[in-house]
């Protein structure tokens, strides 16, 4: 077995992977850690990717978004529970890009860099609506809105922003 074509695969427990290239996370929380060369991530929102620095350039696609579930309670007499935060997706250390490449869309989300420079982009694929806050964060960051109205947070002289279709551009 050839280490540089590891394929390692998320199942419904919590995960720890240790490889070279390409991890699909799955239910529940993965952690999934790189090594040396350029790794591609596919996971869910609630999977923790650990790089160290000077390890290739490495990229994120989000494939899907884990929203908690808010019960509703048995007692009609009390109020419901307040709703979910929006869905976010904050880069961790030393990982370069993140592509939001789910097809479909929680309403709104918010997606996060790091300190260094990111490329962060929405997917218009899948052709949906939603609203996102883009926040490359520290670094001169390279931020791809989709076909919603997207907001983007430009903290850096270096950053760029593109928005696709006819949308309008919101920067705070």
């Amino acid at each position: 077995m050839s280490l540089a074509n590891f394929h390692g695969i998320g199942n419904s427990l919590d995960n720890i992977f240790t490889a070279l290239n390409t991890y699909i996370g799955t239910a529940l929380s993965n952690t999934l850690e790189g090594g040396a060369g350029n790794d591609t991530y596919k996971v869910s929102t609630d999977t923790t990717v650990i790089e160290n620095a000077g390890e290739g350039i490495d990229t994120i696609i989000l494939t899907s978004v884990y929203t908690p579930y808010t019960p509703v309670p048995a007692d009609p007499t009390l109020p419901p529970p307040p709703p979910p935060p929006p869905p976010r997706y904050v880069l961790g250390d030393n990982v370069e890009n993140l592509t939001y490449a789910a097809t479909s869309m929680p309403g709104f989300m918010t997606l996060v860099g790091n300190d260094i420079d990111n490329v962060i982009k929405v997917s218009s694929s899948g052709n949906f609506g939603g609203a996102f806050t883009i926040d490359g964060g520290a670094g001169a960051d390279t931020l791809i809105g989709g076909n919603g109205s997207d907001t983007y947070m430009v903290d850096n002289v270096g950053d760029v922003v593109t928005e696709t279709g006819d949308q309008w551009i919101e920067l705070t």
